[in-house]
């Protein structure tokens, strides 16, 4: 059986047999995998080639990937044993938790996972949502099951608490309770209506950015807030939605650059901004631009 060597944790080397697993060299008390070469890898994995070897803990960004993902599919089996119709999709670890989308025809899983589910201490499951493959809305509307699994009931616990002080400051529900805005579901999603005292905290926000940035030197160009249709990205976006598209960024900085030319609008290149194009292309024609 050809031999493959690696490199341990304390800087020793040992010439193994190869498909040896990562779990038989390797102190595995708090890991739920290894990196093989920097690369995650499932403990009972076989190792094929040369490479440097050390243990993956759980209470790792990395290690709680692993967490996560396996927890993942520990909820598509639990859905699948209840719901034996159920076909699942993809479970993939997030930030601080993981999701799992169900009733497709297909599986697809790269790992790497605990090596059993006595490597996950603590999970909680958050909410279910209506999501599409791949957020294709041609596609069939799938069922998302969101949660979170961390190293232990303490992790658990504390990203709990945060979650629930993020709750409580939650811009939408202090804007009600404070009566300083709303969003009427009439406008539309995310476009907020500002009452008296949040107007009045706008604009004192407005007044003092404006005057930091005049005394940094920056000047002031203003954008319409609608235009005729534009081509973005190979298509024609009507004028409101081009508006949205690219002169949000814009309007929410009150268009202040040190250069007026260099718009940063998303997806333009510096000084291509289609709402400044036309008067910068006239000022070079008359020699004022270089």
């Amino acid at each position: 059986m050809p031999e493959v060597q690696i490199k341990l944790p304390d800087g020793s080397v040992r010439q193994v047999p190869a498909g040896t697993t990562p779990a038989e060299l390797l102190d595995t008390t708090d890991a739920v995998a290894a990196l093989v070469d920097a690369e995650p890898w499932d403990l009972r994995r076989g190792l094929d080639r040369d490479a440097t070897l050390i243990a993956l803990p759980a209470a790792s960004e990395q290690g709680r990937v692993v967490v996560r993902h396996s927890t993942a599919h520990v909820l598509a089996q639990a859905v699948t044993d209840l719901y034996p119709e159920a076909r699942y999709a993809i479970g993939p670890p997030t930030e601080d938790g993981f999701y799992y989308d169900f009733d497709v025809p297909a599986h697809l899983c790269r790992g790497p996972h605990v090596p059993s589910t006595a490597a996950i201490p603590a999970f909680k499951l958050l909410r279910a949502a209506g999501a599409y493959w791949r957020g294709d809305e041609s596609r069939q509307q799938l069922q998302r099951i969101y949660g979170t699994a961390w190293e232990s009931e303490e992790a658990l616990a504390d990203h709990m608490h945060r979650l629930e002080e993020a709750e409580r400051r939650d811009h939408r529900r202090l804007g009600l309770e404070l009566d300083l805005f709303h969003f009427p579901p009439e406008i539309g999603s995310g476009l907020p209506v500002f009452h008296p005292k949040g107007g009045l905290v706008r604009k004192l926000m407005e007044d003092y950015s404006r005057a930091e940035h005049e005394a940094a030197g920056y000047s002031f160009v203003w954008t319409p807030h609608l235009t005729k249709d534009l081509p973005v990205a190979g298509t024609v976006v009507p004028g409101a939605a081009a508006a949205v598209v690219r002169v949000r960024h814009c309007l929410s900085l009150r268009a202040v650059w040190r250069d007026p030319w260099a718009c940063p609008g998303a997806g333009y290149h510096p000084g291509r901004c289609p709402h400044l194009l036309q008067p910068r292309a006239a000022h070079r024609r008359a020699g004022q631009l270089a």
